[in-house]
């Protein structure tokens, strides 16, 4: 047995300013530091969209910036983090010329996408995976037919014939 008493009772109340200060003080730099960097991608975006080489060669020179140049990627690609990889197919279809998009990863990081083409697969998808969603399928339909009739069949157990 336990027993537990309360000595004293603190009303809620909230923090002064100076407890907070800090907190918020962070908050905020967080803030502006991802307000600044998406505000640079997206400049840097806009500059290639129009051509102007120049204004994005001294935006990438003045903060310290550079390309990192991928080539081509698939889905399930390890050349790049996994949410740029998302973030490219996300993309449209580019045309005839690259398209460039400028993207947030997450509250610390932005990503200035070049997506020049798109390649699709010439590869008819292979037997082994049309016979193994066949096989799922059946199961499933296998699993529901069980379920259905676990629900309405009433059981008996004889135990003498055990």
């Amino acid at each position: 047995m336990l027993v537990l008493r309360v000595k004293d009772k603190l009303a809620q109340r909230q923090k002064s300013f100076n407890e907070v200060k800090g907190e918020i003080n962070t908050h905020l730099t967080t803030l502006l530091a991802k307000t600044f960097i998406d505000n640079i991608a997206q400049k840097i975006s806009e500059s290639l969209i129009k051509g102007d080489t120049e204004a994005v060669q001294v935006l990438m020179d003045k903060n310290q910036l550079k390309w990192n140049k991928v080539g081509w990627i698939k889905r399930d690609s390890s050349k790049a983090d996994v949410m740029i990889v998302n973030k490219v197919f996300a993309l449209t279809k580019p045309s005839d010329s690259t398209t460039y998009s400028a993207q947030s990863l997450n509250k610390r990081e932005s990503v200035v996408i070049a997506l020049s083409k798109v390649k699709t697969s010439n590869k008819a998808p292979s037997n082994a995976l049309a016979r193994t969603l066949l096989n799922f399928e059946s199961d499933e339909t296998f699993k529901g037919i069980l379920t259905t009739l676990r629900k309405n069949a009433d059981l008996e157990i004889f135990t003498e014939r055990l």
